[in-house]
């Protein structure tokens, strides 16, 4: 599916949800006005008048006020605590956050599932939450990359092998890159309002069994039974939203799964166990109801009529997947594999230091460039050969520096050291700064990873900086507000440190704070899902951010680098929709003027942002090779964007 359609459909489809919940709201208010005329009529004839069922517009302003005064309450209260992202949905659920270095063969072999879907993908990992539920489910929660987590049943852990588990992950990332999950939250945050409605309908009647023998328990029952009635429709209109909103993403998501691993049998043998097993896709916590929209499966076996189902049945997505399958739920045993990672050893064989030979990148970046607009529909949809990739990287980050990215102690000391710099004094400065500031036991963490055989300053492979980094986001993301402050002033801190300004060091920090000021807390900051900037108002901030592409593409600055500059600038303003925008002279170029470029660019809506990498894809690939300091921009710069570059490209 191409991403940048999908995320203007998600956003047509919020647009689409508030539509249909102010018709549900005002189809409340409709049956709660005809329903307090006749609790008035009534009332009246116990008082001895007669039954008059009449039309009141002080009543009708009243009581259409009060509905709307609850249900925006009650709704910008969910909303409100849901602000958390996905992690205050996992543990809505009783989810447990997965630790790494767990001796539970499963739990690890999801966790380096999870890792190579995120590689894959370009984006950081998200935290994982297992669910103490014996069915077969998962889902993806949060606002967007920077806030998801994945959550994943404790049947599915032990029930699936290797290659189903993986199609459900690929299924939830799908969610993930889409847009679906900030749909999924908003569609909770908005029916809860519509439900309350109905649950103070049943402490209603419940109130009205003590009130009958009074003298206006009559007028009061029916209140109590005509909100239990209300309550019925808010379900009913929640249900119908639900599956409008819902039903779709599911066949596009397991699409997109069967795209992604390059294994139908994968997703379609995960649904068959479901319908094999005893427990099926059940969730039994009762937090589960909010949000049955959003799990793999449908997490219950009860439903209205099946055109108000959240998910499609079984049988059709299987079908979906496998035109030929014969109906038959089993799912043989010989397919199972318990594996940690698959292949690992042939991953890690193939893997070296710098992971692809000059050759094989100029030869896929000529591929590229020639085939521009068909790979620019590859972001956010990566496929088998990004997951290949992605294994390779995962298999060649060095053992010491993986563990530790996976704590929360350890990964801020993996931080820290991918900032420290390669000038000894400047090192020694950066050090002394930390031993003051940063917390003990991280900085004795950071001191045992100095002592190790590869410093990530000069030993490193560029490809693998971000892939480390993104994996350690995950941790970073479990830090309290207070921890991450100090975190967050010793990044920065680090930054100013250097003995000479250095790109790959920004990058590092603009992309800690990008995804941790969002998810993390404590900092005030604007969500960026998108904006509405053309790229005409922002001429100067791609001239900007285009122009060091085309120089960081050339080695050295000589008369041939620079016309070799000038060329791939060139090949970047033949992208289609551009304005008009000028190779800026080298000594015009700081890091300082790139970082408010790039906070500029946030703003681009979607369509702009597709135009603009699609140009930068230009620019880095004019010469047909792609160098570390390109790639490290290209690649920090989409990830920001919140338009991750899958891992294959690169």
């Amino acid at each position: 599916m191409d991403f940048f359609g999908a995320q203007d459909h998600a956003r047509k489809m919020s647009t689409r949800l508030i539509v249909m919940f102010v018709m549900s709201l005002l189809g409340l208010i409709l049956v709660t006005n005809v329903l307090l005329m006749l609790t008035f009529s009534l009332l009246g004839a116990e008082q001895g008048a007669a039954p008059a069922f009449e039309f009141d517009p002080l009543l009708l302003a009243g009581s259409s006020a009060l509905v709307v005064a609850i249900v925006a309450l009650a709704s910008l209260y969910k909303t409100v605590t849901l602000r958390g992202g996905g992690k205050v949905v996992a543990e809505s659920l009783g989810g447990r956050l997965l630790i790494a270095g767990s001796d539970d063969v499963h739990e690890q072999r999801l966790l380096n599932i999870v890792e190579e879907m995120a590689i894959a993908s370009g984006m950081p990992v998200p935290p994982v939450y297992i669910l103490d539920e014996e069915g077969i489910n998962a889902f993806a929660a949060g606002y967007s990359g920077s806030d998801a987590v994945i959550g994943v049943t404790r049947g599915a852990l032990m029930k699936l092998s290797r290659d189903e588990l993986q199609g459900v992950i690929a299924h939830e990332f799908s969610h993930i890159l889409h847009g679906d999950m900030r749909i999924n939250i908003r569609l909770i945050g908005l029916l809860h309002g519509i439900l309350v409605v109905g649950m103070m309908g049943y402490y209603l009647l419940r109130s009205a069994a003590f009130a009958r023998r009074g003298k206006n328990g009559s007028a009061v029952l029916v209140l109590a039974i005509g909100l239990v009635v209300i309550g019925a429709a808010g379900t009913f209109f929640g249900k119908l939203i639900k599956a409008a909103v819902s039903r779709q993403r599911e066949f596009l998501a397991d699409a997109s799964a069967v795209q992604y691993t390059r294994n139908t049998s994968g997703i379609a043998d995960a649904l068959k166990r479901i319908g094999a097993d005893q427990h099926g896709s059940m969730v039994e916590n009762p937090a589960a109801e909010e949000i049955s929209h959003a799990l793999f499966g449908a997490g219950s076996k009860l439903s209205l009529a099946g055109m108000f189902a959240t998910h499609p049945p079984l049988t059709t997505r299987i079908k979906r997947l496998q035109p030929d399958w014969d109906g038959e739920f089993n799912v043989t045993d010989a397919a199972r594999r318990s594996s940690i990672r698959p292949s690992g050893e042939k991953a890690a064989a193939n893997a070296s230091s710098d992971t692809l030979s000059s050759s094989d990148r100029r030869g896929r970046a000529a591929e590229l460039l020639l085939a521009l607009p068909a790979a620019m529909q590859r972001i956010g949809d990566p496929d088998a050969a990004d997951l290949d990739r992605a294994a390779q990287l995962h298999a060649a980050l060095p053992a010491a520096l993986l563990t530790a990215a996976r704590t929360p102690f350890g990964a801020r000391a993996v931080a820290y050291l991918l900032l420290l710099d390669v000038d000894p004094q400047s090192r020694a400065d950066q050090l002394i700064h930390l031993q003051s500031h940063a917390d003990k036991a991280v900085f004795r963490e950071l001191q045992q990873l100095l002592q190790s055989d590869t410093d990530p300053a000069t030993d490193l492979a560029t490809d693998l900086r971000l892939p480390l980094l993104n994996v350690a986001l995950a941790a970073l993301r479990q830090l309290t507000t207070g921890q991450y402050k100090i975190f967050r002033d010793n990044v920065i801190v680090l930054t100013q440190r250097q003995s000479t300004p250095r790109l790959s060091n920004w990058l590092t920090r603009s992309l800690l704070l990008h995804h941790l000021d969002r998810a993390v807390g404590g900092v005030d900051v604007k969500r960026h899902t998108g904006g509405n900037k053309k790229l005409a108002q922002l001429s100067d901030e791609i001239g900007t951010v285009l122009s060091l592409l085309s120089y960081l593409g050339v080695e050295r600055q000589s008369q041939s680098s620079l016309k070799s500059a000038r060329q791939a600038f060139s090949q970047a303003t033949e992208e289609p929709g551009l304005p008009d925008i000028q190779l800026l002279p080298a000594a015009d170029l700081s890091i300082t003027r790139l970082e408010a470029a790039i906070t500029r660019l946030l703003q681009l809506a979607s369509a702009d942002k597709q135009l603009l990498l699609s140009a930068a894809l230009r620019c880095v690939h004019a010469d047909e090779h792609v160098n570390a300091a390109e790639r490290d921009l290209l690649a920090t710069l989409a990830e920001i964007l919140d338009t991750p570059l899958p891992a294959a490209w690169m």
